[in-house]
């Protein structure tokens, strides 16, 4: 299933326009009788309504402010929840990302700002924390008993309306579990959604951050989106299961610890029938190696460019949303065993590699997708050639301006082999030419028919 996801943290410009169509599609929905949610709604309303007023008791409303470059101040609505009486809230880090100035409303209508103690932006989860005691708090539901039909609702500050310490209640029951709305990281913030709750409690823009509850007014999420079925006008709302992962990486931000995230160094993509005929095999499940960063565990294990991944610690790897969730879930140091095929020409062999994962930055990411670019990427006399990028040579501990190509791999065997090349080296010379960069490189390339003797200028640090 597919389906359109958007974040439900909204400007306040944009409040009182959403906040006046909002009440009037509720006029019209009552009053031209759509009955089907309104009856589903009325009823949860009046059979677990109950829990409602000493739940909402803990939301809070979330304000934020964020200073321009010309002075201005942008201002933002989202949600949140108490989880310690001493002051400590969660929420999405979405909410409160870039904020200057955090201001938090409580249910009895005080107003605090809040300060940041941690925030994950990969699972999108921020605790925040004012200066109060003896506060009501919500408790977690037991993790992983969720199960599709089961009765929740969503708290929250939609469109700015629990502003004045009353959070909106809307009733639903949960359709999917585990849902991902991508196979693959966001590069832009380095998130990643694995395990969303979808339901059809409603949740509008300002919604992001409150709880979602279960019927006996305990949390088992956090709501994060709003969304459409694709081809349908039908809206969900979703929300990041507290799941047995989830709650042990809110106690590290509670603490105030950065959380670490497995990375192997691997960018996959679904298999088609170029790897099916290359690999000569039937069935095309698992997770396709489509680049391989220089530098990282899965390189240096020995992992390349069009293996086929079939399992993980013996866990069935059926295409790249897999592969990515698996390692999403893994810690900094752990050792899995990634098990593929390799091949070529219509015939393939089963290998095992055994990976100890690691992690990296944001700023390590950005330099992996820079330095991934197709348009980038040379392959000949067995060697792999990329562009040698600022972030590279800073990671190589090489001069700012220093020129050259980079070399990403190299083929066993291959003429680059026989002369010694490693990945990591920089090629600032071929032959009786000089290499500065990569239109250097295409330059000279064609003039030889073989490998000429290469020129190497050899890192001072490892590659990492």
């Amino acid at each position: 299933m597919q389906f359109s996801l958007k974040t439900t943290r909204v400007s306040l410009p944009v409040v009182i326009f959403l906040f006046c169509a909002w009440i009037a599609s509720l006029i019209f929905v009552w009053y031209g009788r759509a009955p089907a949610d309104l009856d589903d709604q009325y009823l949860l309303q009046r059979q677990f309504g109950s829990v409602v007023p000493s739940a909402s008791r803990a939301v809070v409303a979330i304000e934020t402010e964020r200073l321009t470059r010309r002075g201005a101040v942008h201002q933002s609505i989202g949600s949140g929840f108490i989880v310690k009486p001493d002051g400590f809230i969660l929420t999405n880090e979405h909410v409160i990302n870039d904020a200057d100035n955090i201001n938090v409303v409580l249910a009895d209508k005080r107003k605090f700002v809040a300060d940041v103690v941690a925030t994950d932006p990969r699972c999108d989860i921020a605790v925040i924390k004012i200066q109060a005691q003896n506060l009501p708090a919500l408790s977690f539901a037991p993790p992983d008993q969720l199960r599709p039909g089961q009765v929740v609702i969503a708290l929250g500050n939609p469109y700015g309306a629990g502003a004045d310490g009353e959070a909106v209640a809307t009733y639903g029951r949960i359709n999917r579990l585990n849902q991902k709305p991508s196979a693959s990281l966001d590069p832009q913030n380095d998130r990643f959604y694995d395990n969303l709750i979808m339901s059809t409690a409603a949740t509008r823009p300002g919604s992001s951050g409150g709880p979602l509850i279960n019927a006996e007014g305990q949390t088992i999420g956090i709501t994060t989106a709003m969304g459409t079925i694709v081809g349908s006008d039908k809206q969900f709302g979703f929300a990041i299961a507290l799941d047995s992962n989830t709650l042990r990486i809110i106690e590290q931000l509670i603490a105030g610890k950065t959380v670490g995230h497995a990375f192997a160094g691997i960018v996959p993509a679904d298999a088609n029938n170029e790897v099916r005929k290359e690999l000569g095999i039937k069935d095309i499940s698992g997770a396709f190696v489509w680049n391989v960063a220089l530098g990282t565990p899965a390189q240096q294990a020995g992992i390349q460019i069009g293996d086929l991944i079939k399992s993980i610690d013996g866990q069935k790897i059926s295409n790249s949303m897999d592969f990515t969730s698996f390692i999403n879930r893994c810690q900094p140091g752990q050792t899995v065993d990634i098990e593929l095929l390799r091949g070529a020409n219509g015939q393939s062999r089963r290998l095992t590699f055994n990976i100890r994962l690691t992690q990296r930055t944001q700023e390590e990411l950005n330099g992996y997708i820079e330095e991934a670019q197709p348009q980038s990427t040379r392959i000949t006399w067995g060697m792999e050639i990329r562009a040698l990028t600022p972030w590279r040579r800073q990671n190589l501990n090489l001069p700012p301006g220093q020129p050259g190509v980079l070399v990403h791999s190299v083929a066993p065997g291959s003429p680059a082999d026989r002369q010694n090349v490693k990945p990591g080296d920089v090629i600032i010379g071929l032959g009786r030419y000089k290499i500065d960069n990569l239109n250097d490189f295409d330059n000279v390339a064609p003039k030889y028919r073989t490998l000429p003797p290469v020129k190497i200028k050899k890192s001072p640090t490892p590659i990492r």
